[in-house]
C-alpha cells in the first residue's frame, strides 16, 4: 500500500480575506511549519520539522515562488522557530538534535540571498537541552527554551544573548526546585527582551505562567506570575509587545470549577504592571487553549487557538 500523502500548505492573503497565493510540499512524511518570518520585502522564510528526522529552511517571494530551500539532517533533529536578520542579510533557525542519548540546543545561520550555509552550532550536556525560540535585534541573536543539563531543579528556563557569530553575550536561567521553561520571546522597540513560559518552582498554583523583561544588556527588569488557587495550571506560549512596550500573552489555565482548560490572554504594560487579563472557554466541557498573538498599530490585539469541542 502506498503510503498516505501529507500536505504542508502556506498562503498568503489580502486584508479583506481574498487569496494570493499558496504553496504546498506533498510528501508521505509528517512535514508542518514551525516558524516563520518576513523580510522588508515580503519575502517569507520558513521552517519545517519533517519525519525524515531533519529539518529544512525555505524561502519564498511574495508571490509564492520557493527561491531555495535547503535541509539540515541529523540522527533527530527538529526546528523551533525561524528570524530574519536584515542588518546581516541572515536567517537563523534554533531547534533541538538528538545525540543518540538526549537532546541538544541547535542553531543554524543561512544566507538569506542564497541558502548558503554559514555555520551550525550544536550544544548541550548529558540532559535533555531545547531551543523553543528564537528572535533578533541589531546583530544580536536570542534563543530561549529549557534545559536539564545544568538545571537547578528538574528543569530550568534560559535564555541565552548571542553575537551574530554565536559567541555569547550573556546568559540568564529561570529556575528553582521544579520544572521551568521559556516557551517565546519578542523585542520591545529600544531592544528589551520579553519572554514567557511557566514555573511549577513558584507562585500559588500548581503550575503558573511566568512573563519576564530584560534590558538588551541582560539586566532583569522584571518578573511576574499568572495563576492561582483557583486556576492552577496555567502556561503561557506566546508574547507580543506593541509600539509603548505594552506586552499581551496568551496561553491557556485550568478552571477548577468547571474542570477544562480555558485560553487565557493577558496584558503588562512596560513596567510590569497587569493591565487586565480575560479567558475564553468553549463551553460544554471541552478544553480551549490560545497559542499565538500579534498587535497591530493601533494597539489592538489579536489571538488564536483552538478548542477541542468534539475532540482534537
Amino acid at each position: 500500500m502506498d503510503p498516505v500523502s501529507k500536505t504542508t500548505m502556506l498562503g498568503a492573503a489580502g486584508v479583506g480575506g481574498e487569496s494570493y497565493w499558496y504553496s504546498t510540499i506533498d510528501d508521505p512524511n509528517n512535514n508542518f511549519y514551525t516558524g516563520l518570518d518576513v523580510d522588508g520585502d515580503g519575502n517569507i522564510y520558513g521552517s519545517i520539522s519533517s519525519s525524515l528526522q531533519q529539518f529544512m529552511v525555505i524561502k519564498y517571494d511574495s508571490d509564492g515562488a520557493i527561491q531555495w530551500q535547503k535541509s539540515l539532517q541529523s540522527n533527530s533533529i527538529e526546528p523551533h522557530g525561524i528570524v530574519y536578520n536584515s542588518n546581516l542579510n541572515r536567517v537563523y533557525v534554533s531547534g533541538r538534535a538528538y545525540t543518540g542519548s538526549s537532546y541538544d540546543i541547535i542553531f543554524a545561520a543561512y544566507n538569506a540571498s542564497t541558502g548558503n550555509k554559514d555555520y551550525v552550532v550544536q550544544t548541550g550536556g548529558t540532559g535533555n537541552d531545547y531551543g523553543q525560540s528564537i528572535a533578533n535585534y541589531g546583530n544580536n541573536i536570542y534563543i530561549a527554551g529549557y534545559q536539564h543539563s545544568q538545571s537547578v531543579g528538574s528543569a530550568d528556563g534560559f535564555i541565552t544573548s548571542l553575537t551574530s557569530n554565536a559567541g555569547v553575550n550573556w546568559a540568564r536561567a529561570l529556575g528553582a526546585s521544579s520544572h521551568d521553561s521559556f516557551y517565546n520571546m519578542a523585542v520591545g522597540t529600544t531592544g528589551n527582551l520579553y519572554a514567557t513560559g511557566y514555573t511549577i518552582s513558584q507562585g500559588p498554583g500548581s503550575q503558573n505562567g511566568v512573563v519576564v523583561k530584560y534590558s538588551s544588556s541582560g539586566t532583569l527588569a522584571w518578573q511576574r506570575l499568572l495563576g492561582s488557587a483557583s486556576y492552577q495550571y496555567t502556561i503561557l506560549f506566546d508574547i507580543a509587545v506593541d509600539a509603548s512596550d505594552n506586552a499581551y500573552v496568551v496561553g491557556r489555565t485550568y478552571n477548577n470549577s468547571t474542570s477544562t482548560l480555558e485560553m487565557l490572554v493577558a496584558k503588562y504594560d512596560s513596567n510590569g504592571n497587569l493591565q487586565w487579563n480575560r479567558t475564553l472557554a468553549a463551553g460544554g466541557g471541552n478544553n480551549t487553549y490560545g497559542l499565538a498573538a500579534v498587535t497591530d498599530s493601533s494597539g489592538n490585539i489579536y489571538a488564536y487557538g483552538f478548542s477541542a469541542i468534539g475532540g482534537y
